[in-house]
């Protein structure tokens, strides 16, 4: 989810400065609601992920990182009190510039 995310978020291009300058970045704000809008449209996403998404202030590239704690539900009788694993992942996406 977290790289897809990303993905989604960098292809928020500032069109507008693009077709000023002929430079590629992203529209920050839109590069974060497009992530945030993949992670809440996905089956998987629940209240108990919690997630940072940036756009780097330069617009090169959005990162997501997503936590979550897992309880060890299968090893749960071989580890009575142990405490839940904590996950997190990182994904940085920048956008993509081909030439025609």
């Amino acid at each position: 989810m977290a790289d897809s995310a990303a993905i989604a978020g960098a292809t928020a291009i500032d069109v507008p400065h693009l077709n000023a300058t002929g430079e590629v970045v992203l529209d920050l704000s839109a590069a974060e609601l497009r992530a945030l809008d993949y992670l809440e449209r996905q089956d998987g996403w629940s209240g108990d992920i919690t997630y940072t998404i940036a756009a780097a202030a330069d617009g090169s590239e959005v990162t997501v990182v997503l936590e979550k704690d897992v309880d060890f539900t299968l090893l749960a009788p071989l580890l009575p009190g142990e405490d839940p694993l904590h996950v997190t992942v990182t994904s940085r996406a920048s956008p993509n510039v081909v030439a025609p």
